[in-house]
């Protein structure tokens, strides 16, 4: 060895020798192939450095890319007892980099090691189950019982899927793992785990979504003309000095021009719709659709009505999914934008900014359109200055017939320029929506998961509750979106965009998986569930009403009446001793603990 050598780690001396040796013999080793691949007697021991990934240093590396041309077998020097037959070849790999992140790499792996090595290094020849030497020893132990062995032989001997050799139970060449208690159980491989934990509905609504909402973007019909199709919604402010509070927002959702009117939070349904004819319908007549939010003006019955006599189809969104009336939520936070540098101090003037604020709005290009609102409603660029001159020629009072055609197909290519790229900047944004959506993988029948985020649950904090609930079943589908059959008396909207549901399960459950709720118990002929807690307690219009589990169920969205608790007052008097402050307990609670001690 060279006084460099000298210096090495034991466990590059050992490798060393090996790389020295390949040198030596190598016209007469680098030429055999994989069949014919030769042994290396050496001692393990110092080689164990080299069995776990490591950053190799240039020499090792040198050393790792050398092995690739060789086809060989690590084994133990002679003299080793139970010395097993059968090895594991070594398999081809890629050169190293000379990238330093990617210089952690194996130089020994377990694939070129003789299986004794394996054992006696405490490695794992199993590679679809990481377990421990203890899970493996009751497997072994099992599997060697004589009674079963025996139930066994006449079996192994008649049928070829079954065999024993040295005294283990083989089923197609794989050890059988007998029904021993919790044996099978731990050794469940990742699939079984996912399939587990795709059944488990405490999992599905604790666990936080990091999958990508389902439901592709679907935009709305393009319009073909101005005032076609409108948007609409609410936003409130601050009080002015003129008594108004709130803005009605309308937006043509061809030319994007819009239209702020100030009104009050009071606003009705009758209000609306004088608003509506005042500043809208006397100058560009009835759309052909109005896409707004569930406001209690535009879901009330006299505003449909109003609609349906005027032949206009009303487009709701859905609860909790902006992106339908995406239009006028931007307009929105346009209108705050603009108005928040002008307005005085005290925020008291917003209502008298409105005007100069939709006209600026009407005035700028848009980027979907690539022309100003104005523009596409009018045909023309109106004059923005103040600093305007009279014309040199007085302009002529009559247009002719050639210009009157002129002016037709200039308003005809703008609206055609401007549907155009509306078309093209909606197909924009669906790629790129898309990108962080996929397709519904649900349909009607389903059960599915649907997220809480919005729901009031009365618990002190979301981060710690439910982040979703259900299973609920879809029974119908609604446009793009679904409706569930929730529970009777959960005050909430049953229509869900998909990107709020999830599919409940994808597979069959474990045998022995328990998914289903406890069943009811019958009392006075009624089906009714035992009470595992009470939850929590609240007056509706002078009436006790509280939220409970169900012994074997998650938590109950519905609040009940006190009275249906009269068999479980032993229940409303913990909850009560648990929390004094909360409403209640019942007047007939003292009645009810008497009649239940009689019992």
């Amino acid at each position: 060895m060279q006084s460099a050598e000298l210096n090495y780690d034991i466990h590059d001396k050992e490798m060393l020798a090996i790389i020295s040796a390949l040198e030596e013999w190598r016209p007469e080793l680098v030429g055999l192939q994989r069949e014919d691949r030769f042994k290396i007697l050496s001692d393990h021991r110092a080689l164990e450095y080299f069995m776990t990934s490591k950053k190799l240093n240039a020499r090792q590396a040198r050393w790792c890319e050398f092995l690739h041309d060789y086809f060989f077998v690590l084994k133990y020097r002679p003299g080793r007892v139970n010395v097993l037959a059968d090895t594991l070849t070594r398999r081809e790999g890629a050169v190293v980099e000379r990238n330093l992140d990617h210089r952690h790499q194996t130089l020994l792996p377990q694939e070129v090691l003789d299986t004794e090595i394996v054992e006696e290094l405490g490695l794992s020849t199993v590679a679809a189950i990481e377990t421990s030497v203890d899970i493996l020893s009751r497997v072994t132990l099992a599997n060697r019982e004589a009674a079963l062995l025996e139930k066994w032989e006449v079996v192994a001997s008649e049928r070829k899927d079954w065999s024993i050799s040295n005294g283990r139970l083989l089923y197609q060449d794989r050890l059988y793992v007998p029904d021993d208690g919790d044996l099978r159980a731990r050794l469940l491989d990742s699939k079984d785990v996912d399939c587990y934990m795709d059944n488990c509905m405490t999992c599905k609504r604790t666990n936080t979504r990091r999958d990508l909402p389902p439901g592709l973007l679907k935009p709305l019909p393009v319009p073909t003309r101005p005032w076609q199709h409108l948007s609409m919604d609410f936003m409130t402010y601050p009080t002015d000095r003129n008594g108004y509070d709130t803005v009605f927002v309308v937006v043509d959702r061809f030319s994007k021009i819009p239209i702020s009117i100030p009104c009050h939070k009071t606003v009705t349904a009758k209000d609306l719709a004088r608003l509506w004819v005042l500043h809208l319908y006397r100058r560009t007549g009835p759309p052909d659709t109005i896409v707004s939010d569930r406001g209690p003006q535009f879901v009330s019955e006299f505003w449909g009505e109003v609609c349906k006599i005027l032949g206009i189809q009303i487009v709701l969104s859905t609860a909790d999914h902006a992106q339908t009336d995406g239009q006028t939520e931007i307009a929105n936070q346009y209108l705050s934008q603009r108005l928040r540098p002008y307005v005085s101090y005290f925020q008291d003037d917003w209502s008298e900014w409105l005007p100069i604020i939709d006209f600026a709005a009407a005035v700028l290009p848009q980027e979907t359109t690539g022309l100003s609102p104005f523009m596409i409603e009018k045909g023309f660029q109106p004059r923005v200055s103040f600093d305007w001159k009279e014309p040199e020629s007085p302009q002529r009072l009559t247009i002719n017939e050639q210009e009157g055609r002129e002016w037709v197909n200039r308003m005809h290519k703008i609206w055609e320029f401007a549907r155009s790229n509306i078309l093209n900047s909606q197909l924009r944004q669906k790629a790129q929506a898309d990108k962080h959506r996929r397709e519904v993988d649900f349909e009607v029948g389903d059960d599915v998961m649907v997220t809480n985020r919005n729901w009031s649950t009365g618990r002190p904090s979301r981060k710690l509750g439910h982040q979703a609930e259900g299973p609920y079943k879809i029974i119908e589908k609604v446009g793009n979106s679904f409706k569930l059959n929730l529970p009777e008396g959960m005050n909430v909207h049953p229509v869900f965009s998909p990107d709020k549901l999830r599919l409940a399960t994808r597979t069959e459950p474990l045998p022995g998986q328990v998914i289903d709720s406890s069943p009811p118990v019958l009392v006075n002929g009624d089906q009714e569930w035992e009470v595992h807690e009470i939850l929590d307690s609240r007056v509706r219009w002078k009436k006790l009403y509280y939220r409970v589990q169900w012994l074997g169920h998650d938590p109950d969205p519905k609040w009940y009446p006190a009275e249906n608790f009269s068999n479980a007052p032993r229940r409303l008097q913990e909850f009560h001793n648990r929390y004094p402050e909360k409403p209640g307990p019942p007047e007939l609670l003292e009645q009810w603990l008497e009649e239940d001690s009689r019992a």
